[in-house]
């Protein structure tokens, strides 16, 4: 018989090892995880944000906090001229 309550790992329950009954943290790519319940969604872009904020889970009903981090690349390639002309901003333009 399984003595951890609320656990969240298989690998723990059957190791008998209660220590994992909730994780200290989760993170994952695409969708925000509830670290009490293990239920996840996926987050809108504009609810994104760095700083910490409380949440509460639609399954659980738990709290917990939450904040994302991301990386943002931006690309830039000038526009086709077919004069063979610089365009509007480019290196060695005259005015």
């Amino acid at each position: 018989m399984n003595s951890c309550k609320n656990q969240v790992s298989p690998v723990a329950v059957s190791s008998g090892d209660c220590s994992a009954d909730v994780p200290e943290s989760r993170m994952d790519d695409l969708n925000v995880i509830c670290p009490h319940c293990g239920e996840s969604y996926q987050a809108e872009a504009e609810d994104f944000s760095e700083d910490e904020r409380e949440e509460t889970c639609f399954m659980c009903k738990k709290t917990y906090v939450l904040y994302d981090s991301f990386t943002v690349t931006h690309h830039t390639r000038p526009l086709p001229n077919s004069a063979g002309q610089p365009t509007p901003g480019e290196k060695g333009q005259t005015q």
